[in-house]
């Protein structure tokens, strides 16, 4: 026979048992996640030497892949917003979230590729994690 007082104890351990399978579940993802990250970062690293101004888009691509974000040469009213197309590769949310907020520059976390109006590379960023 169970009393309410029992039964309270078991819904708490049954919950606390699911708040520890979410927590697991989270910090599995999170871990998960920075490998990833590192294996991305270790791509960009590697062949980040071989990009060259006068570049392609086509080109960059092919060496480094898929950028993790673009950003278009914008002009509104005569005020330049963003300089050159630029591509950034290994963005995480902080460097997104800053892109998003100042898009003029590329981040110092982030590395970046800068397009002329020709379409060729102008101008190459590594990242800098040391500041």
């Amino acid at each position: 026979m169970t009393t309410p007082h029992t039964t309270l104890k078991c819904e708490r351990a049954f919950l606390a048992g699911k708040i520890y399978a979410r927590e697991c579940a989270i910090v599995f993802t999170i871990v998960l996640s920075l490998l990833c990250l590192q294996a991305c970062e270790s791509k960009y690293q590697d062949n980040w030497g071989k990009v060259h101004t006068g570049m392609t888009k086509q080109e960059v691509e092919s060496l480094l892949g898929e950028p993790s974000s673009k950003y278009e040469a914008k002009e509104v009213d005569g005020e330049v917003i963003i300089p050159e197309d630029r591509w950034q590769y290994g963005d995480n949310l902080s460097t997104l979230a800053t892109g998003a907020l100042f898009p003029s520059h590329p981040h110092p976390r982030a590395w970046a590729i800068s397009f002329g109006p020709s379409g060729r590379v102008s101008q190459i960023q590594a990242a800098d994690f040391d500041n």
